[in-house]
This record gives C-alpha cells, sequence and structure tokens, in this order.
C-alpha cells in the first residue's frame, strides 16, 4: 500500500472517545404533543389518550442512495445551490414548489438570469425537478427528497419491507 492509499483510508474511531458533540450543547428541539388516537387504561380502568412527541421544526428528509449522493456531486454550482435551496423551502407535505426567481437570485447573490436557468435545467435533466404547467413551478422527486411524509401523501405506493427483495430502497433510486 502506497502512502496515499494510506492516508486515504479511515480511522478507527472510538465512539466513546468522541465525548459529546459540541453543538449539541445549546441545542433545545421543540416538540408538540400530538394524539395518537389509541388509548391506554390506566389503574383505576379510565382511558388515558396516547400521545407522541413531534418536532416542530419543519425539515426535509433526503434519501440515502449511492447513485444519487454521486448524481449531486456533479451537479453544477447553480444547480447545487438551487437544490439546497429547494430543500430548504418546501411545504411539508406537497411535492411541489414555486420558485421566485428574483428573490432566490437576490438571497443567492445569482445576477445572472441565465445562470439561475443552468440550475433549473440541470435539476430537470438529473431528475430533481420537473416543470407542471404554472410558470417557475416544479414537481420535486420525492424519491430524492421530501418534506413531511411521504406515507400520509402517496399511501397508494406503500410496500412493506419483508427483509426480502428491494423494498428496502424505493425501487427508483436503486441502480
Amino acid at each position: 500500500m502506497n502512502e496515499k492509499q494510506k492516508r486515504n483510508l479511515k480511522p478507527h474511531i472510538d465512539k466513546d472517545k468522541l465525548k459529546v458533540n459540541p453543538f449539541s450543547e445549546q441545542l433545545k428541539i421543540v416538540i408538540k404533543k400530538m394524539p395518537t388516537g389509541t388509548y391506554s387504561v390506566d389503574k383505576d380502568g379510565d382511558l388515558i389518550p396516547k400521545e407522541i412527541d413531534l418536532e416542530q421544526s419543519r425539515f426535509t428528509k433526503v434519501y440515502h442512495a449511492a447513485w444519487a449522493r454521486d448524481l449531486v456531486m456533479t451537479l453544477c454550482s447553480p444547480a447545487m445551490a438551487l437544490y439546497l435551496w429547494i430543500q430548504y423551502n418546501l411545504v411539508s407535505g406537497q411535492d411541489w414548489i414555486w420558485i421566485n426567481k428574483q428573490y432566490y437570485m437576490a438571497k443567492t447573490e445569482t445576477t445572472s438570469l441565465n445562470t439561475y436557468r443552468k440550475g433549473v435545467e440541470e435539476l430537470i435533466t438529473c431528475g430533481f425537478i420537473t416543470p407542471t404547467i404554472y410558470k417557475d413551478t416544479y414537481w420535486i422527486n420525492p424519491s430524492l427528497f421530501f418534506c413531511g411524509s411521504r406515507l400520509l401523501k402517496y399511501p397508494s405506493k406503500v410496500v412493506e419491507y419483508t427483509g426480502k427483495g428491494k423494498e428496502q430502497e424505493d425501487s427508483s433510486l436503486t441502480e
């Protein structure tokens, strides 16, 4: 093994020696209690509604697939910036986004409309977004990323994982 190969080897990481993530020291996770619609019975026979804790903050999930990660890494800078902007601006449960290009360009300091268009075209070509019938409005590819629950949005697309075959990953994400 040459020196370059040795430098690229992942070191053994002892998780116990890592201690506490310094970013977590000031972390506050705001939750909201949501009823599950089910009940438990207490020792007196009373029905107690069950609740789950949900994070209050909106978040977008990026689904893992090696080919998708590799594709993201090949995006040009305008497409990469737009992809990130889309992730941060999705509305929960919505699989489309209207892009206010003037606002986007101002926030990202993009001065050329052609640069913006290059990003849009590359995201379309690579299958991250596709146009709708409305101007500056695009479907997002929920196989790659989604804000909210895909289970609620697409209940007819749910396939139970059985431990056999490729149900473990979305069929649209397998190579």
